[in-house]
Parts: C-alpha cells; structure tokens; sequence
C-alpha cells in the first residue's frame, strides 16, 4: 500500500470519527442539556445577536480570521509545495485580522501565530516529501501525522480565540453585581 492511500484512509477515518462525535454531542444536548440551550459554562450568549448586531470592523475580522483558518486547513493537506503565494496570504490574512480589530497587540500577535504556522506547515510538508521520496518509516510517518493534528488544534484554537474576542468586546455577556460573566 502506498504512503498517499494510507494517509487518505487515514483522513478519511479521521474525518468519520470527528463527525460521529459531533453526532453524539449532539444527541447529548437533544437528550440532556436541553433547559440550558442558551448557557455555555456561565455564559449566556444571544447567538443570534452576535452575528446581526456586531459592527462591520468585527464582521470582516472574523470572516479573514474563518478564510485564514479555512486557508490553512486547504494548505495542510494539499500536494502543492508552499510556495511565497502561501506565505504571502497566510501573512496578509493575519495582519489584516489584527488591522480590523484596530489592535496592534492582535497585529503582533497574530503575526508570531503564523510563523509557528509556517514552520509546522513547512515541517509537515518535508516529513510527507521523505516518506515519499525517500523511505517509509513509521515513526517519520506518526510524527507527521501528530504534526498535522497539531496543526489543526493549533488553527482551531486560534479561530475560537479570536470568535471569543468578538464576543466579549461586545454587549452580548451580561455581567452580574460583582463583574462576574453569567
């Protein structure tokens, strides 16, 4: 069996079971946690509301932020070596994420995320190009395998951090007598 029909069962098999645990997360929430449909850990969010009432700036921050993400995802598992076009967009998005924020800390930050990004898509490309070019090993193959799902977890957190920014810059948290979030 070669190396690219291994890795796509082995996508494919990933795929299968992150939808089978949105399944059951689902039919958890369908089951159990109805009554609590608008409360995540103490916080109650009108999610309707945050997407229609959050200002343009923010709009625009979380689609680049959602096409950066959606980017690196396509790069991760595309054939096509990274070239200065990735960078250059994979760069472009973070710092147009951190302009429409109106934040340099987001600008910086931002930034330094997607060099650690580079690096890791670099190094998940090379550990792939030796596996097959060079020789099959299994502990070049795991290592690339624990690389990408870094990745993915990597980008994941990036995307939810920056949803959680919009969030609560705006109006839809209330907060108690104390400033406690609730």
């Amino acid at each position: 069996m070669k190396i690219n029909s291994l890795m796509i069962i082995l996508i494919r098999f990933l795929i299968m079971f992150i939808i089978f645990v949105l399944l059951l997360q689902l039919i958890f929430y369908l089951i159990v946690d109805k009554n609590k449909s608008n409360e995540i850990k103490g916080l109650r969010i009108n999610f309707f509301g945050l997407l229609l009432e959050i200002d343009n700036w923010m709009t625009l921050a979380l689609s680049v932020s959602l096409i950066r993400y959606i980017f690196i995802i396509w790069t991760l598992f595309d054939s096509a070596s990274i070239s200065i076009i990735h960078v250059t967009i994979l760069f472009t998005l973070s710092v147009l994420y951190g302009v429409f924020t109106k934040s340099i800390k987001n600008i910086i930050f931002e930034f330094l995320s997607s060099i650690a990004l580079y690096y890791s898509l670099i190094s998940s490309r090379l550990l792939t190009g030796y596996l097959a070019e060079v020789r099959y090993e299994w502990y070049v193959f795991l290592g690339d395998i624990l690389l990408k799902i870094f990745i993915i977890l990597y980008s994941t957190l990036f995307l939810l951090r920056n949803i959680t920014d919009a969030v609560l810059k705006h109006k839809f948290i209330r907060s108690d007598k104390n400033g406690n979030h609730r």
